[in-house]
């Protein structure tokens, strides 16, 4: 049976002390799949996503959930056609994953970039946004933050809400990975951020 393994940075620098390394192997995959973003909830509690490297699979997305620090992993299907970019969860059962070439299963002759919601630890899955509703980009990364902020990285810029997805404003052409200091100031790329209140301010950048 095929092996995946995945490396991935033990939380021991969060608990401050010295950070390891470890080597995990996830068993019990047999068919060709890679991986593009893994979250942690707490040590216990993780999330690995991807797709299927294959056509003969209909639903080409999937979830790996952990629940004893990477010991053991379960595959959780999304049940949509969607190549998964990014993993974010805000608590152990709310979470949000994005990714793009997905097929909404009732308009199967459209694509689009999704982000789909789940708020009981991935067992099932719900469109939370599809780039059709904003602006057709390519969804990138998806990170919220706490129930109200969060932001979709795209490849034309950074959406952002601070009402938990019901209103996005955009920032043209601030791209690349989010990084978070804590729930309220953070980077994109090169950009410093903060939130306040209703708004994502734009600090500095940082050569």
């Amino acid at each position: 049976m095929k092996k995946v393994i995945l490396f991935f940075a033990l939380f021991a620098m969060c608990l401050g002390v010295k950070a390891q390394w470890e080597e995990v192997e996830i068993h019990g995959i047999n068919y060709p799949s890679y991986f593009n973003d893994i979250c942690f909830c707490n040590t216990n509690i993780g999330y690995v996503v991807g797709a299927h490297n294959s056509n003969s699979f209909i639903y080409r997305g999937i979830v790996l959930k952990t629940t004893d620090g990477g010991e053991n992993w379960e595959t959780i299907y999304v049940h949509y056609d969607i190549d998964i970019q990014s993993v974010s969860f805000q608590s152990p059962d709310t979470g949000y994953v994005c990714g793009y070439h997905g097929k909404i299963p009732q308009t199967a002759d459209s694509t689009y970039s999704m982000v789909l919601k789940t708020i009981d630890g991935g067992a099932t899955w719900l469109p939370f946004l599809t780039s059709s509703q904003i602006d057709p980009s390519t969804f990138i990364q998806v990170r919220f933050f706490n129930e109200n902020n969060g932001v979709i990285i795209s490849n034309k810029g950074t959406y952002y809400t601070t009402n938990g997805g019901v209103s996005w404003n955009f920032l043209q052409g601030i791209l690349g990975s989010v990084g978070m200091l804590n729930e309220n100031v953070g980077m994109i790329g090169k950009h410093l951020f903060h939130f306040e209140e209703t708004d994502l301010i734009i600090d500095e950048e940082i050569a």
